[in-house]
């Protein structure tokens, strides 16, 4: 006994639909997300510089990265078109235009690991 309506199939959004909907409206491709940039951060700037950065979220065409340090900020910076390309090419699509690298006290906390 439901206590609550439930919806029939056809009213009930399907969340794969959902799901294709929100990447399109990101310009993102509808079988990948976030997540697999993430994933693929050491194939895409090497092992040491994903030690020393992580990639914080893709707003717009821009993918936001904090750096551990000024030096690997201006590392990534340089390299930003190179890993816009990499990304893209992951992808299959353009979805990175540009890299904004993010440096600091408030970033820093995230590399406490790197002593």
């Amino acid at each position: 006994m439901y206590l609550i309506k439930k919806p029939d199939d056809e009213d009930t959004p399907r969340i794969n639909e959902t799901l294709k909907s929100l990447a399109k409206s990101m310009r993102m491709p509808a079988n990948t997300s976030t997540h697999e940039v993430f994933d693929r951060w050491p194939d895409i700037v090497g092992p040491y510089l994903a030690t020393q950065s992580k990639p914080l979220s893709i707003q717009g065409s821009s993918l936001i990265v904090a750096a551990a340090n000024p030096a690997v900020a201006k590392e990534l910076s340089l390299s930003g078109p190179s890993i816009a390309n990499l990304i893209n090419g992951f992808l299959k699509t353009q979805v990175v235009d540009k890299i904004e690298v993010k440096t600091g006290a408030s970033y820093a906390r995230r590399f406490r690991h790197l002593g």
